[in-house]
C-alpha cells in the first residue's frame, strides 16, 4: 500500500511495520523506488510509536491506514492514540481494516465514521477527523 500511496501522489510515506519479514519486504521494495526518501520506515510496535508525538507538522499524517491484527482492539488503541497525541492534520482521513465479525469501533472525538466497505470477511471503516 506503501508504494501505492506514493506513485498516486503521497509526497511522504510512513510505514510501521513490526513483522520482519514483513518490514524487509517493504524496505526492500521502498528501496527501489525512484525517490526513496520519500519514505519512512519504522520496524517496530505502532502503538509504541503513536505514543510518542510527532515533532513537526511534517511527521502529522492528512492519511492513515490501520490494518491491526483481527480479533484485537489494536485498532481502537491506535485509533485514541492518533488523537491523544496530536498525529493527525487538518481534514485527515483514517481507514481502519477490521474483522467484518467484529462490532464496529467506537472512534474518539473529533474522529466521525463517514463511512463502512465490506470485502468478505473484512470491513474497512472510513473516519474523517474533524479537529
Amino acid at each position: 500500500m506503501a508504494l501505492e500511496f506514493r506513485s498516486r501522489g503521497a509526497d511522504k510515506v510512513t510505514v510501521i511495520e513490526k513483522n520482519t519479514q514483513a518490514f524487509q519486504s517493504i524496505q526492500r521494495s521502498c528501496d527501489a523506488f525512484e525517490e526513496s526518501d520519500s519514505f519512512s520506515i519504522h520496524k517496530g510496535d505502532t502503538l509504541r510509536f503513536l505514543a510518542s508525538n510527532p515533532t513537526s507538522e511534517q511527521e502529522r499524517f492528512n492519511l492513515v491506514l490501520l490494518d491491526p491484527p483481527y480479533k484485537t482492539n489494536l485498532g481502537e488503541k491506535a485509533l485514541e492514540l492518533l488523537i491523544k497525541n496530536n498525529w493527525l492534520r487538518k481534514d485527515a482521513v483514517v481507514l481502519l481494516e477490521s474483522d467484518s465479525k467484529k462490532e464496529a469501533p467506537n472512534p474518539p472525538a473529533p474522529l466521525a465514521i463517514r463511512g463502512l466497505r465490506r470485502y468478505g470477511d473484512t470491513t474497512l471503516y472510513i473516519f474523517d477527523f474533524c479537529g
